[in-house]
């Protein structure tokens, strides 16, 4: 029980740690218009769009299509998902928390009409 308490204490550290940077160090926000291929996807490829998780034939949508990542935004669920934290752990060996740049180059994108740009 303690180890199992001391696990989350430490994911919840974790998480908390990694959504503190400043939006100064966001350059993409002053962009005119975010980019779908520039900015957006190369976000989804490395935290979403992988091998076990948001790919082909899995039930929450396959992110490497536009088009499923494209609903997702138009039903407010990435945008829900991606505010509350609410994504399990990933399996790669690199970060499988958002950032609270692509946290906000998400949003921004969504706001802008999720174009497929």
């Amino acid at each position: 029980m303690k180890k199992l308490i001391v696990l989350l204490a430490a994911a919840l550290l974790v998480q908390c740690v990694n959504t503190k940077e400043e939006l100064g160090d966001c350059p993409v926000l002053t962009a005119p218009q975010i980019s779908y291929s520039v900015h957006v996807y190369p976000i989804v490829a490395k935290t979403c769009a992988l091998p076990q998780c948001h790919t082909s034939d899995f039930e929450h949508g396959n992110f490497t299509r536009y088009e499923d990542l494209k609903k997702k935004a138009d039903n407010g669920k990435l945008r829900f998902m991606i505010e509350t934290h609410n994504m399990p752990h990933s399996f790669t060996d690199g970060p499988w928390y958002l950032t609270t740049c692509e946290i906000e180059t998400i949003k921004k994108w969504i706001a802008e009409g999720a174009k497929n740009n």
